[in-house]
């Protein structure tokens, strides 16, 4: 087994699109199965999952408060904007 089938092998959390290949109706089935049920949508912005999320990866990195951006793009446009 090669180094990096070891490492997928370990890991429980891998971002889709990454890692072994997988139908999309797998990946949809493992994310729908994590769920507890009783979790609502969130708008964007705001809601209790995302919230968690946040904190957990605050919490993580040992930083006050962290931000969750859809895509790198935004992330881009917004550090830009920071930095200017």
């Amino acid at each position: 087994m090669s180094d990096i089938e070891q490492i997928l092998a370990q890991c429980t959390n891998i971002l889709p699109g990454h890692g072994p290949n997988r139908s999309m109706k797998a990946v949809f089935q493992a994310l729908a199965d994590s769920l507890q049920g009783d979790e609502d949508l969130d708008s964007y912005g705001s809601g209790t999952y995302i919230a968690g999320f946040e904190s957990e990866v605050a919490a993580l990195f040992g930083k006050e408060a962290a931000v969750f951006l859809p895509s790198g793009t935004m992330a881009q446009q917004i550090a830009l904007r920071i930095w200017c």
